[in-house]
């Protein structure tokens, strides 16, 4: 299944932000999430959740346990501001992992119960600019081929003929200081 949604400029993952609150005269540590990449994640569920159910699917779309194969692809559109000096500044590119994770996580009960079953994750950051239309290509399908396993068997491989595996099939990992 693919969906596209239009209008909505991805924001990337971040950490939340800490600090503290209190209750009942005492003060806790607290945790909150950045405001933009929140609205980002209601906004983009939303719309993927309302047009889904207007064409009649159940939500979640796939069953608990179905291994799934995602593939994020992202137009970014940059703010541009003037800085305190009055020079042009624009917000940097993000990093496409991230943009990943907070798309990910946003689809949890729209595609799938959870993001632990989701086998393959792939992301894309297709264009990013001021003048860019801002949308986001979501593609979710069922992993019924096996084939993200024979990808990983391919890694393993070449890894083996730089004599980075073992026989047993473990990873030797090894570091030297420059």
């Amino acid at each position: 299944m693919i969906v596209v949604v239009e209008g909505i400029n991805p924001e990337p993952w971040r950490s939340p932000r800490l600090g503290t609150r209190r209750a009942s005269g005492k003060v806790f540590p607290a945790a909150y999430k950045d405001e933009n990449l929140r609205s980002y994640q209601e906004a983009v569920k939303e719309t993927v959740e309302e047009e889904l159910l207007a064409l009649g699917y159940e939500l979640p779309i796939f069953e608990a346990g179905t291994p799934l194969v995602v593939t994020f692809c992202f137009w970014r559109q940059l703010d541009s501001y003037k800085t305190g000096e009055s020079r042009a500044g624009r917000r940097q590119q993000p990093d496409v992992t991230n943009l990943v994770k907070a798309t990910e996580d946003a689809m949890q009960g729209i595609f799938y119960k959870t993001d632990r079953n989701n086998v393959l994750v792939q992301g894309t950051l297709v264009d990013v600019g001021t003048d860019v239309e801002p949308r986001v290509l979501i593609e979710v399908e069922a992993e019924t081929t096996g084939s993200w396993r024979h990808h990983m068997a391919g890694a393993v491989d070449r890894l083996r003929q730089y004599g980075q595996v073992s026989k047993d099939g473990s990873v030797i990992v090894s570091a030297q200081r420059v």
